[in-house]
Order: structure tokens, then C-alpha cells, then sequence
């Protein structure tokens, strides 16, 4: 689903339905949805041999190593996407502070995805560089609900509990982290993907998302 699509099916469905303690255990199991894929796919991604270290022989366990990250991150996409669908748009100070933590998380997560199809980019091997198209998708694919999420809360304000001044810093934080999901994807196809005919792949994928 493209993000203009996803927003806006967040703002019809979840505007003013789940309930604040709800809302508040949806967005914790969102955290701990996010914080968990960043772990396992960090533990992933650091036995991943350097390019130049990529033999035939080695291939294949690369090849399932990426092909596990992929499904983990399209599994967490998946598992995301009802939550953030059933969350209202009004927002209390700890729902900010955790789903800026979720914004962070993935920021960090795609940055390690980004670097890793850098050094894939050289490999030798077809059958490892042929995995970077799927991975950027997938990755692409957990940028937006996320920023649904964050940019969701915002348009909620003022706050519920009149709190809207003393959320100020937070908000404009969230705002910002939000804001560097866009520059991740935008360094996906300005950086990693620039060289070796992957710009364009790259493109197809991620503007298709946008």
C-alpha cells in the first residue's frame, strides 16, 4: 500500500476508536514489535561476510541469512499494520515518547540494512546481489506504517488533558524523526543505490512506495 493510501486509511479507521489503555498497550506491543526486529536483524546482518569474502562456497548461507531478514521484516510489517490502523489519533505524553522510540528504532534499523546492501552491491556472486532488490523493499515496507503512526499522533493535537504545552519538545522531536524516515529513503536512492545499475531498481521500488 502506497503511504498516501496508508495514512489515510489510519486517519478513516483508527481516528477516535481505540480507547486511551488500549491505545497504550497497542503502542507497547508496537515498541516491542520494532525493538525486537532490530535485534534480531542486527545479529543477522553482523554475520554477514564482507563482499569481497563472498565465495561460491559461502553464497548460499548469505543468501539464507537475507532471505530470513526479509521475511522478518515483512512478518513485523505485517503484524504492524493492524495496530497502527486501530490507533486513534489522540495522543498522551507517553505515547510520544514510546512511538519516538519506535521512529528511532527503525531509523537505526534501515541505516544497518542500508550499509549492508552498500557492501553487498560489490559482491561477485549473482545469486547474493540479486537478494538487495527484495531487502530494500521489504525494509521500505516498515518506513511507512511507522511514519503513519508518528504523523497520526501529531495531527491529534492538541493533546488529550490539555498537556499541548508541556508536549511541545516532544512533539517537535517526533516531528523530526518522522520527518528522517523520508531522508533514509532518499539516501537509499541517492547513496547505496547509485551505483552498478541499482539506481533504478531501487526508484521503481521505493517511489512505488511513496
Amino acid at each position: 500500500m502506497k503511504f498516501s493510501g496508508f495514512l489515510a486509511a489510519a486517519f478513516a479507521v483508527g481516528s477516535a476508536v481505540a480507547a486511551p489503555t488500549r491505545r497504550a498497550a497497542e503502542i507497547s506491543n508496537i515498541l516491542d514489535l520494532v525493538s525486537n526486529l532490530k535485534n534480531e536483524v542486527t545479529s543477522d546482518l553482523a554475520s554477514i561476510p564482507a563482499a569481497g569474502e563472498i565465495t561460491a562456497e559461502v553464497a548460499p548461507t548469505v543468501q539464507k541469512t537475507l532471505q530470513n531478514v526479509i521475511d522478518k521484516v515483512q512478518d513485523t510489517t505485517n503484524q504492524l499494520a493492524p495496530l497502527i490502523l486501530s490507533i486513534g489519533t489522540n495522543a498522551g505524553q507517553g505515547d510520544i515518547a514510546n512511538v519516538n522510540t519506535a521512529v528511532s528504532d527503525v531509523k537505526e534499523l534501515v541505516s544497518k540494512i542500508q550499509n549492508t546492501a552498500q557492501g553487498l552491491a560489490d559482491s561477485p556472486v549473482d545469486a547474493v546481489t540479486g537478494l538487495i532488490q527484495p531487502l530494500l523493499q521489504a525494509v521500505t515496507g516498515i518506513i511507512f506504517p511507522i511514519a503513519t503512526l508518528a504523523l497520526g499522533l501529531l495531527s491529534g493535537l492538541p493533546i488529550v488533558g490539555g498537556a499541548a504545552g508541556a508536549l511541545g519538545n516532544s512533539t517537535q522531536g517526533l516531528g523530526g524523526a518522522a520527518g528522517g524516515l523520508q531522508g533514509l529513503v532518499n539516501g537509499l536512492l541517492g547513496g547505496v543505490l547509485s551505483g552498478g545499475g541499482l539506481g533504478n531498481v531501487a526508484g521503481g521500488v521505493l517511489g512505488g512506495a511513496l
